[in-house]
């Protein structure tokens, strides 16, 4: 990130939705841990159904 769009965001010329939002990216990255943890276990489980 370069100085001038650094400033920009310190003196508020930048609105709020542009700038980060660690709670929304917290819970984004939670939603995609619990789809892979949902996929990894859905695979084991057809596994072992499966008998592979």
């Amino acid at each position: 990130m370069n100085t001038e769009l650094q400033q920009l965001i310190n003196t508020g010329s930048i609105p709020y939705r542009y700038e980060m939002d660690w709670i929304s990216g917290l819970y984004f990255a939670l939603a995609i841990a619990l789809v892979l943890f949902s996929f990894a276990l859905l695979q084991a489980l057809a596994s072992m159904v499966i008998g592979a």
